[in-house]
């Protein structure tokens, strides 16, 4: 009887992998909403604090701290979300509003990574959940980018840049010294930090919308519009195909309950495009704070009947 409760489990996680595209569709927790194809960046990084320091003091930056050369050895080892300012000390010469905290400073981080060799040919970027602040980011000794606000996430494309098979350097300069605010800000990588890879032909980021309308009892009329983007160099056909399932409180996937019609999106070389759909969800679970019934839609891409991108959206109707 064991081996056929087993089995039977066995046959319906491989039926929940068909009915989504492939048989790469989670198992277990989403990790997070996006990209499906997602590499945690949490672990191992260096870090060091230059300018001004928490006792007061000012120690010189030095050049070249994004140089892969750079010995980093002595440097502090820790994993992010990290806040550099917040173990204080707490001195009263510090503005109250900010919680009389040390946060004004200069931070460097630094990691190294590996790609696998299977991944040549896709697109790489790295999410930043949080950089606090005027975030400017190197890849292997090059320039990636800027990201001066430090209350959201943001997205710097590595393609140019990454080393597919070998080892890769990520350095993060973070800046708080001309930062002001009416509450304690933080200083540092203090959210989660991700490496996405994708196919050439991807959902664009952010680049689903999921509304309803039409709201009765047991049913709903759900409206979802994706983003499509072309990095080729010639045109691509994107088969777009989505499912939605139910969400558990872990963040599993439950059963389907919706599969919209495939859609065909073409798309000359270096574009991007949208699609709209639309279609009917009976025996709806509404959401609210007592019952917050939620949702997934999966939507994959696909270019010459292989799947070039997988993109997770919760959300509940109400």
């Amino acid at each position: 009887m064991k081996k056929v409760t087993q089995l039977l489990g066995s046959l319906a996680a491989l039926l929940l992998c068909l009915a989504c595209g492939d048989n790469r569709i989670e198992k277990g927790p989403i990790k997070r909403s996006g990209q499906a194809d997602v590499v945690s960046l949490d672990d191992d990084w260096r870090f060091i604090r230059y300018g001004l320091q928490a006792d007061g003091t000012r120690v010189d930056e030095p050049a070249g701290m994004f140089e892969p050369a750079t010995d980093d050895s002595d440097w502090e080892t820790l994993d992010v979300p990290h806040d550099f300012a917040i173990k204080g000390p707490f001195r009263m010469d510090l503005a109250g509003n900010t919680g009389r905290l040390p946060f004004q400073g200069i931070g460097w981080y630094r990691k190294t990574f590996t790609v696998d060799e299977a991944d040549q040919g896709k697109r790489f970027y790295v999410d930043f959940d949080g950089v606090m602040a005027n975030a400017q980011v190197w890849l292997n000794g090059k320039y990636v980018g800027t990201w001066p606000y430090g209350y959201n996430s943001f997205r710097l494309d590595l393609t140019p840049f990454i080393q597919v098979g070998k080892e890769n350097l990520l350095a993060v300069r973070t800046d708080t010294e001309k930062w002001d605010s009416r509450w304690y800000p933080g200083a540092g990588i203090y959210r989660h930090v991700w490496l996405v890879k994708t196919g050439q032909v991807h959902v664009r980021h952010w680049g689903t919308k999921m509304e309803a309308t039409n709201l009765t009892d047991k049913t709903a009329d759900l409206h979802l519009t994706v983003e499509v983007e072309n990095h080729l160099n010639e045109e691509a056909k994107a088969v777009v195909k989505t499912s939605v399932y139910e969400l558990d409180s872990l963040d599993c996937l439950g059963k389907r309950v919706l599969r919209f019609d495939d859609q065909t999106l073409s798309l000359k070389a270096m574009s991007a495009g949208k699609i709209n759909l639309q279609k009917r969800m009976d025996d709806c679970k509404r959401w609210d704070i007592e019952s917050p019934n939620r949702y997934m839609a999966c939507v994959t891409v696909q270019v010459d009947g292989q799947e070039t991108d997988r993109y997770y959206t919760p959300f509940g109707v109400r």
